[in-house]
């Protein structure tokens, strides 16, 4: 019995992408009662990897959007996000393409930070069993490397006009104001995130 149970949960994991694919054309492409019969097609635009540019997939949403053919969107993620900026791009864009046609976003592995805020707009998001998904929040992080600098005898020169040019900087330890103005700049970059996500989720 237990043998034949775990062939079943074999099978299903094997095949749950293409069984989901499945599904989700149904429900997109379903017609009304009313409706003519027509052929047309599910996109999958798959969003895989650190995020650190936006144009590829934002070029993939907008070829979508302006084709007829295409009747509605299957955003795959699988990423652990990355840069704030591309994954905003990429969430808003998602928000347009959602006023045309359905959009269904999957976590197929990893739909975390960036890759979460990208995937918010979706209609709908459904979760593999086995996915991480969630993790809303910002990072800013830094090495300090001043104390190697000083070992093997490099020395910065720098050439600066505005208070917080240099915030962030390896080469020494950041000064109060530094540090205050960053984790303003990351709390608002939160406050962000936190706001699209209720907005978009409810």
């Amino acid at each position: 019995m237990f043998k034949t149970l775990g062939n079943i949960i074999k099978w299903i994991g094997q095949h749950f992408m293409g069984m989901l694919f499945l599904l989700i054309a149904f429900v997109v492409l379903m017609p009304s009662s009313s409706a003519q019969l027509n052929p047309a097609n599910l996109q999958e635009i798959k969003l895989t990897g650190p995020i650190m540019t936006a144009d590829a997939i934002l070029k993939e949403i907008e070829e979508a959007q302006k084709d007829t053919k295409i009747k509605g969107v299957l955003l795959n993620v699988n990423s652990p996000g990355g840069a704030v900026p591309p994954s905003i791009e990429i969430a808003y864009a998602i928000k347009e393409l959602k006023k045309h046609k359905p959009v269904v976003a999957y976590a197929s592995g990893i739909m975390a930070s960036g890759s979460y805020y990208a995937s918010i707009y979706a209609n709908t998001i459904i979760v593999n069993p086995g996915s991480i998904v969630g993790s809303i929040g910002v990072i800013m992080e830094s090495a300090n490397i001043e104390e190697l600098m000083n070992t093997i005898g490099i020395k910065t020169q720098i050439v600066k006009e505005g208070t917080y040019k240099e915030a962030g900087t390896p080469t020494r330890e950041w000064t109060p104001e530094e540090r205050a103005e960053l984790e303003r700049l990351t709390k608002d970059t939160y406050d962000l995130f936190v706001k699209d996500v209720a907005e978009a989720r409810g």
